[in-house]
């Protein structure tokens, strides 16, 4: 596909450009069209600067196709800056994650401050951003500078400590600038202040820069991203001229008009009307529940079979606001009959508190032997001696799950006690009863737990593995085989039963909100746009006090869920909770679950 007369008009610019470019504009097309334009001059070098590897790595095959990559550099903002002080760190590397916590615990100590941990981590991250650390909090900046020299020490440095590096170094002539005659900015909106100094240096030097973002899906303000100030600073201090990429070719009319209506309350932006060139119908439902829990996985469950069965091209996806709050959705979309792939996040069940419930409600059900692996890894998460583990291990595997403990684990009452637990809820299991199964393991698993994070994964996970007592069909079993993607045992239950629609074959995504960002779906649900969730109740509380730059925030990352949809938006919300986004939208508001539906709402056949 050629360019359109606005990415066209973009390509060509003279001069510092910035080019505001909205959700599904074809901003890729454009970098790659303007780097070649711009290499038609034998004299240029074009530097493509991009926020992750990732997205470099994309650029660079895309721009393979079309240019000489010999005068071409596509890197991420801190390779750059790293190639600039190479000399000057003295061998010195970024910090790994446990790295950086156990040098916070320990600039904590040192720095004789009284923060606690996650707090003394926002405080360092936040004046990492800037170019200028020390100006600001005595306090702080104690805490700062005690953390860089222990890094230092450790020979380990920060990023931003090598942007700031490169800025000075430029500044006082002891690193030259990047080698071009031309910087590319993706993503510019998420630029941090030291990378703004980063690239002032440059433009100051005559290399002539074009920033490519988008104000209104700046969603990074906890990692202090400027957003809508830093576009609008380059532009004053570049004189930029401005080209407006407002055409959509992403989502639907109707999606467009949604997102629109709702981004358009933040005051702090760069006004612009994004117009949907997408050539399909769509359609934006929003279901209010009252008995959200139980009625929004049937609403859900169906707008899933509608894109399934209207053979909509790809996977669908689940956004929600948090990981933790897709945790048990995910389970119990499982529990219908939904394989799902988790984006940027563990699974439910990969956390340790839901996989220790799963593997003994396995165990307790199947009655196997061979399956004591799962009880094992239960007593060693309870605190039992490992060896101790191994001779319990052997004595099961000789002589079966529930024949009493040998005396010499006497000393130790934590396996007789398991033992006649998993007696318990095996009898229970083969009775029918596996909401009392689960309630007595989730119990137990409750009564070891180290943490609270545990206990609270245990819980859903014991929940999502409960049988619907309403539902004749429902079982511990066919909740397992939904979990483990197994049939169910035939002796105990109908195979038809554990899918009753039908297989289920589309793989869901599920991502959180930030972590959607970039990617796009054909059918997107966006799970509980509660008031206090979007937006958080931390940003509800700031607005009391004044602070609009939460809600702010909040509203553009609902518009980049909303703008990830192509055709088919599903939201759900609580009765009496809903988000005031969903006011916004203008979109009307479907109350409760219709007992006849057959998922006619979500579908977009005969939608005109």
């Amino acid at each position: 596909m050629g360019l359109s007369e606005k990415q066209q008009k973009a390509a060509l610019a003279k001069g510092h450009a910035r080019v505001i470019a909205g959700p599904g504009s074809g901003k890729t097309t454009l970098l790659v069209a303007r780097t070649g334009y711009l290499l038609e001059d034998p004299q240029a070098r074009v530097g493509l600067v991009t926020f992750a590897s990732a997205a470099a790595g994309e650029m660079r095959e895309r721009l393979a196709k079309k240019v000489d990559l010999s005068r071409v550099m596509v890197s991420t903002f801190d390779a750059f800056a790293r190639r600039q002080v190479l000399d000057l760190i003295d061998g010195r590397r970024p910090p790994k994650p446990f790295e950086q916590k156990i040098a916070v615990s320990r600039a904590i100590r040192e720095s004789q401050t009284d923060y606690e941990a996650d707090i003394a981590e926002e405080v360092i991250a936040r004046l990492s951003a800037r170019m200028y650390p020390d100006d600001g909090d005595e306090k702080e900046y104690r805490l700062f500078s005690t953390y860089q020299d222990l890094l230092e020490r450790d020979g380990l440095i920060e990023f931003s400590e090598i942007a700031r590096m490169s800025v000075e170094g430029m500044r006082d002539g002891r690193v030259e600038p990047v080698p071009a005659t031309h910087l590319l900015v993706d993503e510019f909106q998420d630029t941090a202040p030291v990378q703004l100094a980063w690239l002032e240096e440059h433009w100051n030097r005559g290399i002539l820069v074009t920033v490519v973002g988008d104000d209104d899906q700046s969603i990074y303000g906890f990692r202090h991203a400027l957003g809508y100030k830093g576009m609008e600073r380059f532009a004053v201090e570049t004189k930029a001229s401005d080209y407006f990429l407002n055409d959509c070719y992403r989502c639907s009319p109707e999606v467009v008009r949604a997102a629109q209506n709702v981004i358009g309350n933040n005051r702090a932006r760069i006004d612009k009307a994004i117009e949907s060139k997408a050539d399909t119908v769509g359609r934006v439902t929003i279901k209010r529940f009252e008995n959200f829990k139980r009625d929004e996985i049937q609403s859900l469950d169906r707008f899933l079979l509608v894109h399934e069965r209207e053979s909509s091209p790809g996977r669908p996806a689940v956004l929600g606001r948090t990981n933790r709050s897709l945790d048990e959705l995910e389970g119990h979309l499982q529990g219908v009959g939904w394989k799902t792939n988790r984006i940027g996040g563990k699974s439910i069940w990969e956390q340790r508190g839901a996989g220790l419930v799963l593997g003994l409600a396995e165990l307790a059900h199947s009655r196997e032997r061979g399956k004591i692996g799962n009880g094992c890894t239960a007593l060693m998460w309870a605190g039992c001696n490992a060896g101790d583990v191994d001779v319990y291990r052997q004595h099961v595997l000789e002589h079966g799950l529930y024949e009493p403990v040998p005396d010499k684990l006497s000393h130790d009452h934590r396996f007789e006690e398991f033992v006649e637990q998993l007696s318990l809820w095996s009898r229970l299991s083969m009775d029918g009863d596996g909401l009392t199964t689960m309630d007595m393991i989730f119990a137990w698993v409750r009564t070891y737990a180290a943490g609270e994070q545990d206990k609270r994964i245990a819980a859903i996970a014991a929940r999502i593995l409960k049988p619907d007592p309403d539902n004749p069909k429902d079982s511990l079993g066919r909740r397992l085989a939904s979990a483990t993607r197994k049939k169910p045992e035939s002796d105990s239950e109908d195979e038809e039963s554990l899918l009753e629609d039908g297989e289920r074959k589309v793989v869901v995504d599920i991502a959180t909100l930030h972590g959607a960002k970039g990617m796009e779906w054909d059918s997107v649900w966006i799970h509980k746009a509660d008031e206090l969730e979007m937006p958080s109740k931390q940003a509800v509380e700031l607005e009391v006090l004044g602070q609009l730059e939460g809600i702010e925030e909040e509203r553009r990352l609902f518009y980049v869920g909303m703008t990830r949809a192509k055709r088919r938006l599903g939201i759900s919300c609580s009765s009496g909770e809903m988000s005031r986004f969903i006011v916004e939208s203008a979109v009307p508001i479907s109350d409760g679950l219709d007992a006849a539906y057959n998922g006619a709402e979500f579908s977009l056949e005969g939608n005109v």
